[in-house]
């Protein structure tokens, strides 16, 4: 499967987004939950951003699905 789940946060809120490494071009060549993390953060945390985004933690959406972690 080729999606996950992203939670970060801006300190203040937390925020999950469901990404699909196969059809989202930025996540394109992502082979481990630490290359989503990375990209994520990229693109989020462009120099003039007001805030700074932390990913959490990224799960494989099955993982979710079956109750595990």
């Amino acid at each position: 499967m080729s999606k996950y789940i992203v939670t970060a946060t801006n300190g203040e809120q937390i925020r999950n987004e469901t990404i699909d490494i196969k059809t989202n071009v930025l996540f394109h060549g992502c082979k481990s939950v630490k290359d989503i993390k990375k990209k994520y953060e990229g693109f989020w945390n462009i120099p003039s951003a007001k805030e700074k985004i932390k990913v959490l933690e990224v799960t494989k959406l099955f993982q979710l699905l079956k109750g595990g972690k």
